[in-house]
This record gives C-alpha cells, sequence and structure tokens, in this order.
C-alpha cells in the first residue's frame, strides 16, 4: 500500500475539486476498512504529503536568496513527521516490475522492491535556491542510512 498512498496523496491534494473528493472519498474508505496500523500509515502519509506541499509554497524572503533556513522554525511539525514508515518517493520504491519471462501469474515475483526505504528525518537546513521564486531544496534521509 505505501505505493499507491503516493498516488493517491497527489490527488487528495489536487487543485481540481474533483479529483479531490473521489480521492478523499476512497482514503476514508481505506482507513475505515484496514488494521490500525495501515490506517496509521494512511494518516501519517497524508500529513507528510501536506507537509511538504506547504514547504514547496513557503515564499521566502529576498534577503535569503541563496542562503539557508532552519525547517523548524517555519514547520515545527517536520520533526514529529519523521520515521512514521511513509515511503521515500524515489523512483526505485515507486516502479513495479513485471515477472519474467512474460509469465501473467508467479507466486514468487513481487511487483515492489520488499525492503523499500521510508522517511528517517529531515535536513533542518533547507537551501533557498538562486531563482525569481527561490525554492527551497531540502533533504531527508531515509532508515536505509541515505
Amino acid at each position: 500500500p505505501k505505493q499507491a498512498l503516493w498516488m493517491i496523496s497527489a490527488i487528495y491534494h489536487s487543485t481540481k475539486s474533483n479529483r479531490r473528493s473521489k480521492a478523499k472519498l476512497i482514503m476514508n474508505y481505506a482507513k475505515g476498512n484496514v488494521n490500525k496500523s495501515t490506517a496509521k500509515l494512511i494518516s501519517n502519509n497524508l500529513r507528510t504529503f501536506t507537509l511538504l506541499i506547504s514547504i514547496c509554497m513557503l515564499r521566502v524572503e529576498k534577503e535569503l536568496k541563496g542562503k539557508f533556513i532552519r525547517l523548524a522554525e517555519y514547520f515545527p511539525k517536520l520533526k514529529k513527521i519523521a520515521s512514521s514508515q511513509v515511503l521515500i518517493p524515489i523512483q526505485s520504491n515507486l516502479t513495479a516490475t513485471l515477472p519474467p519471462g512474460g509469465k501473467i501469474i508467479s507466486e514468487d515475483h513481487l511487483a515492489f522492491p520488499r525492503a523499500t526505504a521510508t522517511i528517517l528525518e529531515f535536513d533542518d537546513r533547507a537551501s533557498v535556491m538562486n531563482s525569481k521564486e527561490r525554492p527551497l531544496k531540502i533533504k531527508m534521509r531515509g532508515d536505509d542510512g541515505n
């Protein structure tokens, strides 16, 4: 379910109201029909996604262009999200593979990697990039050490 959560979370935060409402129905249904740990994973994923969007939307003063900000000052909840078993959204974690040899059904095949990296922590320093919009470059560390 971790891989699907990133896709649904994007739709959950869509600017299109019909997409957003359908994704909310799916997430609410899922939270009500799974075990407690999976429901917690869904909630954690939505909180993480919401916070990452907030980081993207942050408008930084011009004087900070090319410098660093402390994320904890702007987003104190960031520490709570760390270690919440939310998948790091990198291509190797989100790309499904087909079974070898063109088999349609293979009991021993896993479409996604068994061991996937999850967010362990966010670096408190975010660099303010040198561009007109001044986006932030954030770093996260996974439970795999990277």
